[in-house]
């Protein structure tokens, strides 16, 4: 059964009496080469986590592929139509539930023993950012694999001082290695979204960038950095409680920091000379 076959796939959702949620973001594959592409980046000693499988044509790909697979589904109007495509397959298992509240590590626990837990998924563009930072969270995962919004792609891999860097993309850097891995265009969706998409691979560090006891300040200042981009550092992060400018500037100058910069040109690296800075001496309490 192809399940990216166009005709298959209306034939069972009029079958179902399913009609599409723009609020889910629900595109289903069309192309076949894509869930296939994703699938062989896993083998049999992955146990491999997808949220939102949709028809399921990426979860049958993974199923030929990886050791076991637990697809995670909100929508609870897709279970049967997943049950019926999928019946085939007896290392997957299919869970009505939402991923954002879904305790992903204990569900690496209890479905992948033996076998090296990571993330394949076609993300909904909506909870992208929301889903991506689950996942992160969640350190039983060391690589995941997700098709996202192309902008979102760049925006990962981009830059210091390019319009596409900005807090999230210091958020994901912290703790993983980003790679677009390649991308696809809207006619290989069914209804056709209207931007590209691309498939990125995020590899885990064996340690974050920023040690755990400062990775809450750390955070605090990369998103007030970019609360504003066009104002400078020394403007921006005084929306940080308990800072005054003469405080500021100070602890931004022992950075070697310009205060008059913009944090769009920041690494990471001096970001975090920053956040020591501010929270070495008196600046904050």
């Amino acid at each position: 059964m192809n399940l990216c076959d166009s005709r298959h796939i209306r034939a069972t959702l009029t079958q179902h009496g399913f009609h599409f949620s723009k609020a889910r973001g629900q595109n289903f594959l069309v192309d076949a080469s894509v869930p296939e592409r994703m699938a062989a980046l896993t083998d049999r000693q992955n146990g491999v986590l997808e949220v939102g499988p949709g028809f399921g044509a990426l979860t049958d790909a993974l199923c030929g592929r990886a050791g076991r697979v637990a697809a995670i589904e909100v929508d609870k109007r897709l279970i049967p139509i997943l049950t019926q495509n999928l019946n085939g397959h007896d290392n997957l298992t299919i869970l009505e539930a939402d991923a954002l509240r879904t305790d992903l590590n204990a569900l690496a626990l209890r479905e992948f023993v033996g076998l090296c837990p990571m993330v394949v998924s076609n993300l909904p563009y909506s909870l992208t950012s929301d889903l991506l930072q689950t996942f992160i969270r969640a350190d039983a995962y060391r690589t995941i694999i997700v098709m996202v919004q192309k902008e979102v792609a760049q925006r990962l891999c981009a830059a210091p001082g390019t319009s596409a860097y900005g807090s999230f993309t210091i958020f994901c850097r912290v703790f993983c290695q980003p790679e677009i891995l390649f991308d696809v265009p809207p006619e290989s969706f069914m209804p056709r979204p209207a931007v590209d998409s691309s498939v990125i691979r995020l590899t885990r560090r064996a340690a974050p960038l920023v040690e755990a006891s400062m990775q809450k300040r750390f955070f605090s200042v990369t998103r007030s950095a970019f609360s504003q981009r066009r104002k400078t550092l020394s403007n921006a992060l005084l929306s940080l409680s308990g800072l005054d400018r003469p405080a500021l500037d100070a602890a931004l100058t022992a950075a070697g920091i310009n205060p008059g910069l913009r944090g769009e040109t920041l690494s990471i690296e001096q970001f975090l000379s920053i956040t020591r800075e501010l929270w070495k001496g008196s600046c904050q309490s």
